[in-house]
Order: C-alpha cells, then sequence, then structure tokens
C-alpha cells in the first residue's frame, strides 16, 4: 500500500543565540491530516522552532522538507506562500486597522485596478466565521476589542490564507471557554480536509485530548514522540522537567492575624465596566479571583489600579480611603503594583534588554544625584540583584540580552521580579500570571507567591480563569459574574470545582 510522505520533516535542526544553544539536533515528523501537540518548559525551544519552520529564522543548520521538498525560507512571507500559516503567541495585529482590515493585510482581494473589494473580503471572512462559531465584531480598530477577541482575529487571520500547515503557538492561553470549544471543533474539521495542526499548548489536558501524537522538547533537544492515547499526564510532566512534581501546588497555610490592607466597599468603574464590588484582601493571604472571560475581573483589578477611572464606591487602604487617588505612580508609592494580562502589550518592553526591563520599575532609585540620569553602575546591580534571584530562578545568557529572546515564562518572571523586591510592596495584583507558561515554571510561580505572603506583612489579588490553580493556592475566593461578584468562598474547605463553577456561569 502506498505511504503518503509527511508533510513535514524537520532533520538535525540546531539553532544558537549568543551563549544559547536553542535547538540541538531536533528531528521531527508531521504527517498529513494529524494533530501534532509539541510540548516543553518555557525555553525548551517550541517557539525557535516553528519560527525556524515559518522563515522568521534563516540563520540555523539542518534540513527541512515540506510536502516531500527541501526548503529554505529568506523571509515569513514564502512560508506563507506555500501554505504553512502560524497563530504566534504574542499577538501580531496592528492596533488601529479593523478585524477585516488585519485578516486580509498583505492579501486582499482587488479588481483590476488594485482597489481593494471590501465586500468580497467579507463574505470570505465571514464564511469562516460561521465554519467555526465565532462571532467579533470585524469593523472597529482592533484595539477595541478583548484580549479574546483579538486571539480569535488571529486565529482567522491564519484560515483565511488556507494552509496546508497550521501552527498554533498557546491559541487557548486568553480565550473563553466557548470560543475554546469552537477551536477544538474547528482542528477537527480540518483533518477531515486534509490540513495538519501543530499544537502548542502549556495546558497537558488539551494537548492529551486533542492531538494524535505528541513530542516533548527540553532543553533544546526532543526528547520523545508518543501517541497521544499511550501518554498520560504524569509521563508528559516528567519527561518536560526530567523530575517528578508530586503535587500540582505547594501547601497553604492561612493565616488569619494579618491587617487589612485593602478593603472595597460598593465599588464600580466610571464605564460602568464592573459594579458593586466588596472584597478585602489581608496581609499573609492569596485572594483569588476566578470567573469567565469577560465576567469583569480584569477591569476591576485596572480600575483599583487606576488605569481604568473610578466610579461609585470606596476603596480602603490600611483603612484610609484612598479614593482621590487617580494614578497609578500615586497606588506605586503606597505600595500596590499590578502585573497585567497582557505581557507583550502591556508588561514587557520588546525593545529593551534585560537590565532596562528590570531597571523601569526602580529608575526614581537609580537616578545620580545631581544629574537626573541613569547611574548605570546601580543600575547594572540593582538588575543582576533581580535577575539572579533564587527565588525567581530566570533563565538568560546575559543581562543585556534582549528580551525578545527569552520566553514567555522567563519574560513574565521579568515582569513580577520588577515589583516583588520593591522595599515598599504591600499588595501585588497578578491577572493571569500563570497565561502561557508551562507547569514547571507555574509550580516555582505558585511557590514563590506562598512564599511571598507568608513570610512578609503582604498580600496578593490572583485572578485566573484556570479554576483549578485559583482552588489550589488561594486562602480565599471571590467568583465573578456579570461584572461583580457573585460569591465569596472564605473558607478552603469549601473550596469545590462544581460549585464554583455554577457561581461563574
Amino acid at each position: 500500500m502506498f505511504n503518503k510522505a509527511p508533510i513535514l520533516v524537520l532533520e538535525n535542526i540546531t539553532k544558537k543565540f549568543p551563549g544559547v544553544i536553542a535547538l540541538s539536533e531536533v528531528n521531527l515528523k508531521i504527517e498529513e491530516n494529524e494533530v501534532h501537540g509539541i510540548v516543553g518548559e518555557n525555553g525548551a525551544g517550541k517557539s525557535t522552532l516553528c519560527n525556524i519552520v515559518t522563515g522568521i529564522y534563516q540563520d540555523y543548520s539542518g534540513d527541512i522538507f515540506f510536502c516531500g521538498n527541501k526548503v529554505n525560507f529568506n523571509h515569513p512571507s514564502e512560508a506563507l506562500k506555500i501554505g504553512i500559516s502560524m497563530v504566534y503567541q504574542e499577538r501580531n495585529l496592528v492596533p488601529d486597522l479593523t478585524g477585516m482590515q488585519n485578516i486580509c493585510l498583505g492579501d486582499e482581494i482587488t479588481n483590476k485596478y488594485g482597489f481593494i473589494k471590501d465586500d468580497e473580503n467579507n463574505k470570505k471572512i465571514l464564511k469562516i466565521q460561521e465554519e467555526i462559531h465565532v462571532n467579533v465584531r470585524m469593523d472597529i480598530p482592533i484595539q477595541c476589542l478583548s484580549a479574546s477577541q483579538k486571539q480569535m482575529i488571529e486565529i482567522l487571520r491564519a484560515l483565511y490564507r488556507k494552509p496546508k500547515l497550521l501552527i498554533l503557538d498557546e491559541p487557548t492561553a486568553s480565550l473563553s471557554q466557548e470560543d475554546i470549544k469552537g477551536l477544538f471543533t474547528l482542528i477537527k474539521k480540518m483533518k477531515t480536509q486534509g490540513v495538519s495542526v501543530v499544537f502548542i499548548s502549556h495546558k497537558i489536558e488539551e494537548v492529551l485530548e486533542n492531538c494524535d501524537k505528541i513530542s516533548i522538547l527540553r532543553n533544546g533537544k526532543k526528547i520523545s514522540t508518543h501517541n497521544a492515547s499511550e501518554l498520560d499526564y504524569s509521563t508528559c510532566v516528567k519527561e518536560m522537567v526530567n523530575r517528578d512534581i508530586t503535587s500540582r501546588y505547594p501547601p497553604v497555610s492561612p493565616s488569619n492575624n494579618g491587617k487589612t490592607i485593602l478593603e472595597v466597599k460598593d465599588f464600580s468603574d466610571k464605564d460602568s465596566l464592573i459594579k458593586n464590588i466588596n472584597l478585602y484582601v489581608n496581609e499573609g493571604e492569596v485572594v483569588g479571583l476566578y470567573g469567565l472571560v469577560g465576567a469583569g475581573r480584569t477591569e476591576f483589578l485596572e480600575t483599583v489600579d487606576c488605569i481604568r477611572e473610578k466610579g461609585s464606591g470606596f476603596l480602603y487602604y490600611y483603612g484610609k480611603n484612598i479614593n482621590k487617588i487617580n494614578n497609578t505612580k500615586e497606588m506605586m508609592d503606597l505600595g500596590i503594583y499590578m502585573v497585567p494580562e497582557n505581557r507583550a502589550e502591556n508588561g514587557i518592553f520588546e525593545n529593551f534588554n534585560i537590565k532596562q526591563n528590570i531597571s523601569i520599575g526602580n529608575l526614581i532609585n537609580l537616578l545620580k544625584k545631581y544629574f537626573g540620569i541613569v547611574d548605570l553602575r546601580k543600575e547594572l546591580i540593582y538588575a543582576k540583584k533581580v535577575a539572579d534571584s533564587q527565588e525567581l530562578t530566570i533563565k538568560y545568557s546575559d543581562i543585556s540580552q534582549f528580551t525578545d529572546e527569552l520566553s514567555g515564562g522567563n519574560k513574565q518572571k521579568i515582569i513580577i521580579g520588577r515589583w516583588i523586591l520593591q522595599e515598599n510592596l504591600k499588595l501585588l495584583l497578578l491577572d493571569e500570571p500563570t497565561q502561557g507558561i508551562d507547569v514547571g515554571t507555574k509550580y516555582e510561580l505558585y511557590v514563590l507567591m506562598r512564599k511571598f505572603v507568608e513570610n512578609n506583612k503582604c498580600g496578593i489579588i490572583f485572578s485566573s480563569s484556570e479554576m483549578p490553580e485559583i482552588v489550589g493556592i488561594c486562602d480565599r475566593i471571590y467568583v465573578f459574574r456579570n461584572r461583580t461578584i457573585s460569591k465569596e468562598i472564605k473558607n478552603r474547605n469549601d473550596f469545590n470545582l462544581d460549585s464554583i463553577l455554577s457561581y461563574a456561569l
């Protein structure tokens, strides 16, 4: 019987950055009509591998074969042209353009005079939307859409080009449950239409459930490839991190003796995106905010941090009314710091190096006394203190390395490290801090969070759409629904996945 050649073959792929071997002699085959999962810790080489396949990196050794032909891309457009599309972990959209314009950009349907035929472009996009049951407005600028809606625009843009191979890098990280179901329905449909899918995710359960085969990377090397049906969660994790993680969450030792750091009463924002919020955070607590995408968790944190304008209600900090504070700098002066949901757009400076990304949060203390310029010696000492912190365990080759060379998990550690060593820190607001991070790095962050609140007179508000981690590390939970709090669960003994979900729906 005639066997078709694999759609993609990688032979001995090796990629080096200064001081780092990102990939070492990786061999991989992707078959036709196959959903192939790739898992590994942050920094294992997953994204680097995909950047080579899609033509972003050209400086590598080894060979790539696509549809039986050897290929060597000099530009990402060449990969697109032959049928390789990718949805990247960090979104690549033009904020001022509409959804339709972003999807068609560079590949618009035009008339013979070169004018764009908006009606035909719209029809093509609407057809794809209907197939995957996605309802996202196409006529407004991307910057007006939510994180989940932007991600769906990215996916629609990839499908618009009718790929033979679709690479999805953390596609579900910011999607709602409804959108995730729609995506997996689409993936199954694409298989029947002859499209192969490479599915990269840190959500191991998703990979096990939806992939045909799974390849595991560790420290730039391919460790193994398994049929998904022959692999379980614990084996997958052990091969990823090369150690047993006996528990996915560190032990929680609730504290009832701390002072109340923040108290919120009947709190709303000016645009009514949140309404009548009542909650409090004590020293020594990790307080969880759970809710579906769009429930109001992000809007609440942004309003507390003065990113959004306050409306009615009261905000108390150690018993003092702070309603009149209206900018983030003043909140930082109090000791309240925030790690945003979208680290690419709002957290990390991609054109800064590691040293600059760390020190920017403490510049006022790094200036020379009389000249108002940064003391480079003090900046280096401070940045190294954060970067080399045993608690953060950031993986990097040089403090002057640009952050766009780092994995998503290490970028997130830099953002957290920017604040966690601030001397006046009292309250840390974390919005989806483990989004797009591998299981090993997640555990390190969980341990860091618990140590932080239990060893210091500080508190954390931890917002997440992943219910297991909320249950795993929090002292109390507030459930959000329809832009307000539907339930407070005060006792860990009462944490129950089914009941928490019922309060969120």
